[in-house]
């Protein structure tokens, strides 16, 4: 095996990276070809070849000297942690290296199964701590891996954080059968009910509804997504989405669809999803507030019509991130906690505790999230928690 740091993404047949993302949109070629636009970071591409000329591993790094999204700044995901090493030279100390996606709060190893795969990941994960150490501050943080990616990471690494930290709550519907009403049948009494009236309330409010691509339409959206996170209480301007919006149009565009809904000619809601083959990714909500009232257009729009899709296209999934848990477990979404962790040389054992803590602590914040839709997921954190102490003593 051989490993290969690129720094362009489009150096590399796209083919050959979609061998390793298993339908994730995340991890797709499109969603690197966007993330790489940023100019707040430079890119690399870590790359694991056999001798045939086969990828058998990858991963994107960052190198961030300032992140925009307190989910993605490790000093404000880690702030008990030393954020620093001592060797890094001084022009490069502010510097953060990321690896993986570093938007869309989902991530994993991208590995090829079989029986080179831990010694692929163990040359992954050198070459990655090598960068760390060369152009950051020595450590390298790897963000929102599910719990099998954290405990494989940790047992093929050495000079880890011991025991990983608990970041998010994720959320994903798993579509069974082959129609909308196979979906309905897997909910429960209360929430079909639920459903059936979420849409009829939609379909009463008399809308025109529109299914384009986002390079179609990102400037009409815009001002509608801009709207709905300063609801939520984020700083947004229509400019700064618009710039988004823009370079996700031009570089993933191909891979979107957008569901709105007109009325009087007016935009009024829409929801910006992006596909794989696999999957379907609930990327984005726009709402005019101004309007002051609503007729369920998120749920028709974010989770009904994309499920639609996904049934009419042969996708098994719809992945609708973190956040809002129990509206999404109640319409069919399974969670799954996301973990970060670090590598390099600057590791210290005693901050395994400080990890634990955090962990306990971030938990009990997850359970109230969660409310009644608690218990169920209660049996997979024991498993992964007992599974990552394991990991750890080994």
């Amino acid at each position: 095996m051989r490993t290969e740091v690129i720094q362009n993404i489009s150096y590399l047949q796209p083919e050959k990276w979609e061998t390793l993302t298993g339908g994730s949109f995340y991890a797709s070629y499109a969603w690197m070809c966007y993330q790489q636009t940023d100019p707040a970071s430079e890119s690399r591409y870590v790359l694991v070849w056999d001798d045939s000329g086969e990828l058998l591993a990858a991963t994107p790094v960052y190198l961030v000297e300032h992140e925009a999204s307190a989910r993605y700044d490790p000093a404000c995901l880690f702030p008990q942690l030393p954020q620093h090493g001592g060797g890094a030279p001084a022009v490069r100390q502010q510097r953060t290296l990321l690896v993986g996606n570093r938007r869309g709060y989902a991530n994993r190893l991208l590995v090829k199964p079989g029986r080179s795969a831990d010694v692929a990941l163990r040359l992954l994960l050198a070459a990655v701590n090598e960068i760390a150490a060369e152009e950051a501050n020595e450590r390298a943080w790897w963000l929102y891996l599910t719990e099998d990616d954290i405990v494989w990471l940790s047992k093929v690494g050495t000079g880890m954080v011991l025991s990983p930290w608990l970041l998010a709550a994720d959320c994903v519907v798993t579509l069974p059968g082959e129609s909308f009403d196979e979906y309905l049948a897997m909910l429960s009494k209360n929430a079909r009910r639920q459903v059936r009236k979420d849409r009829v309330t939609f379909a009463a409010a008399g809308y025109k509804c529109t299914t384009l691509r986002l390079d179609e339409c990102w400037r009409q959206v815009s001002p509608l997504i801009a709207s709905h996170q300063r609801w939520h209480g984020h700083i947004s301007s229509d400019e700064i989405i618009r710039d988004l919006m823009h370079a996700q149009a031009m570089t993933a565009g191909a891979h979107s669809r957008v569901y709105g809904c007109s009325n009087a000619h007016q935009l009024v809601a829409c929801a910006i999803t992006f596909a794989t083959s696999a999957e379907l990714v609930a990327r984005a909500f726009g709402f005019d507030h101004a309007r002051g009232h609503s007729a369920c257009e998120y749920f028709e729009l974010m989770y009904y019509r994309p499920i639609e899709y996904a049934y009419q296209h042969g996708m098994q999934r719809l992945h609708l991130g973190i956040g809002t848990l129990q509206a999404k477990i109640r319409r069919g979404a399974r969670v799954r906690l996301l973990w970060g962790i670090a590598t390099g040389s600057r590791i210290h054992p005693s901050e395994a505790g400080i990890a634990e803590t955090h962990n306990a602590a971030y938990w009990r914040v997850i359970v109230e999230q969660l409310g009644n839709q608690c218990p169920a997921l209660i049996p997979s954190v024991l498993l992964a928690a007992q599974e990552l102490r394991r990991s750890a003593v080994q």
